[in-house]
């Protein structure tokens, strides 16, 4: 039974780490880590943060009213779902009877603005 050669060259077989522990690309280059440093905060950046805290449950609490003022009005989110789900349908409808417009003009070598003309369709239909 045949073995594969084992690799002669030391290079490929050695994962290469400098004294920090860092591993270093085939190029000599460190890597460097997408996720940044991991720095302390400082009293500024920390104020920030807690700026943003506050006006981001601000936000919140405004979203929240405007959904009960919804639901006051009678509004049911089943509906909206609904609807939502409908609107996506009469978008693929409708893009589906473009591409047939867009085929039949280049078949036809007009343009598509003709063709709505002819059969007497609005430019936003």
């Amino acid at each position: 039974m045949a073995s594969t050669p084992k690799q002669t060259n030391s290079k490929q077989s050695v994962q290469r780490r400098n004294s920090q522990g860092n591993f270093k690309s085939p190029l000599g280059q460190l890597f460097k880590s997408p996720l940044g440093s991991t720095r302390s905060l400082t009293p500024e950046s920390e104020e920030t943060l807690q700026a943003d805290i506050v006006a981001l449950h601000a936000r919140l609490s405004e979203v929240e009213t405007e959904i009960q003022q919804l639901v006051d009005e009678g509004y049911k989110q089943e509906e909206l779902q609904t609807h939502i789900e409908k609107l996506h349908e009469y978008n693929e409808i409708k893009d589906t009877g473009q591409m047939i417009l867009g085929r039949i003009a280049t078949m036809e070598a007009v343009r598509t603005k003709d063709l709505y003309e002819r059969y007497s369709l609005g430019l936003e239909d």
